[in-house]
């Protein structure tokens, strides 16, 4: 019996990212073309006509192809078409699933067809989660191809709350020699990447024709949409925070292999999310809250003395050593905090408002400087050490931190007011109605302060 070369019949939506490398394909000659589909037609300086099967041999996006003929017996099949598995049922991640869908294709081909990705991500537990759950992915794929790993991929946490634009400069210039040879890399952003302040970084790596997917649920820029390849964001949906960037970057990652469960419900704990997002991941990972608790502590340690390193020492909480390193740490840690709760029990100062209490602590009069725990930090453990419907604010010279519990607040809206009253203040921030930063110019520090009282007490 004749073994028959399967051949793959293109989808009529499918485009020169979709393709395989060393796949076959049947197309159709006409004049000096072979027509794959409306979207993928590859010049040969031949006239053909017919149907003929063709192997991809090299992609250059954005689109050209080589390809050779194949002579062999050949049957054509179909491509089945993807399915998305979606872990968490929620109205709001079906929502996102287009997104996700285009997200996994356009990572899963990446790594399959050897292009170089960079991963940045933000260094906090969040962050570290979404990363390692499609860094996992990543490697199973590159590995079988290239043993140099950091040929084709490269992972760099940020400290700063957003894409800056120096980091995209580094970014363009690990990506110039792929650029030169014609090829189209890949930039991957975690739980980072969505605000007004990332938009100039973005635009300058776009310029050289950069697959960029960001992986956010911070508040968001529209423009941010219009920049990206895709913005998977529970935000556009019309969600909260509560989804991850570590939950949506593991379904992500779940669709192309098997990443450790354990990201999605350590991030959902980490970033406080509610119930109903968290305790699926937790019974999915077969852990209980204490221990996420505690394992995010850790990872959190370690993610502030990192800063922007590259190092793998991070899995040693995933792994078998994972006691061991939290033993280490933890004690380390809890000590650190309990230091800490005194200097906040001598400082923080309150004041009631209509439901609920206004909690300040002067950051630059009671935080060492380069200390864990870190400013957010301490302004998070200050917040914990009170209870009922309240807002805790952290406040610097040039910075105001807040956590949120009970209270009515939105960032969107008291952003837009204090840039509208004080205009010259340099003001801008981000992140979520229950915890976000809010940045300005020192001269203004007492100025933004008392407006945003008035706004959390109007």
């Amino acid at each position: 019996m004749i073994k028959m070369l399967k051949v793959k019949k293109l989808k009529d939506n499918a485009t020169v990212l979709d393709l395989m490398l060393n796949e076959c394909y049947i197309g159709e000659g006409k004049e000096e073309f072979i027509v794959l589909n409306n979207n993928v037609k590859i010049k040969t300086g031949e006239k053909r006509k017919g149907f003929i099967p063709v192997r991809i041999k090299k992609i250059v996006p954005p689109n050209k192809v080589e390809i050779e003929v194949v002579k062999e017996q050949f049957t054509v099949v179909s491509e089945p078409e993807q399915k998305i598995r979606l872990f968490l049922k929620s109205d709001i991640i079906r929502k996102l699933e287009p997104q996700i869908k285009k997200a996994v294709n356009l990572i899963r081909n990446a790594a399959r067809n050897g292009r170089l990705i960079i991963l940045r991500h933000h260094a906090d537990c969040d962050g570290y989660a979404g990363a390692l759950a499609l860094e996992e992915i990543l490697i199973s794929i590159i590995e079988k191809k290239n043993k140099k790993i950091w040929q084709s991929y490269k992972r760099m946490p940020m400290k700063a709350p957003f894409y800056e634009y120096g980091d995209a400069l580094k970014d363009l210039s690990y990506f110039k020699e792929e650029i030169s040879f014609g090829k189209k890399p890949l930039l991957i952003i975690v739980d980072n990447g969505c605000g007004e302040e990332d938009l100039l970084a973005l635009k300058k790596v776009k310029l050289y024709d950069v697959d960029i997917v960001v992986i956010d649920h911070h508040v968001f820029a529209k423009e941010i949409n219009k920049v990206v390849d895709v913005h998977l964001n529970p935000r556009v949906a019309g969600g909260e925070g509560d989804i991850t960037s570590g939950m949506l970057s593991y379904e992500i990652a779940a669709q192309i292999g098997n990443p450790n469960p354990i990201y999605p419900a350590l991030s959902g704990v980490a970033d406080k999310s509610r119930n109903e997002f968290l305790e699926p991941y937790m019974r999915l990972a077969h852990k209980d809250r204490e221990f996420l608790e505690k394992l995010a502590k850790c990872v959190d340690f370690e993610a502030y003395n990192l800063r922007f390193m590259e190092s793998n020492l991070i899995y040693d909480f995933f792994n078998e050593k994972q006691k061991r390193t939290m033993d280490l740490i933890l004690s380390e840690v809890e000590k650190r905090t309990d230091e800490r709760k005194i200097i906040i029990k001598k400082f923080l100062k309150h004041e009631k408002l209509k439901k609920g209490t206004l909690y300040c602590l002067e950051l630059d009069k009671t935080v060492p400087i380069r200390e864990y725990p870190s400013p957010g930090k301490t302004v998070g453990i200050a917040h914990k050490m009170n209870k009922g419907p309240r807002i805790t604010l952290g406040f610097s010279k040039d910075m105001i931190t807040f956590r949120i519990d009970g209270v009515p607040f939105s960032i969107e809206n008291a952003l837009k007011a204090l840039k509208k009253k004080i205009p010259y203040g340099n003001i801008n921030g981000g992140g979520h109605n229950y915890a976000g930063t809010i940045k300005f110019i020192p001269g203004v520090g007492e100025e933004v302060l008392s407006s945003l009282k008035k706004i959390i007490k109007s």
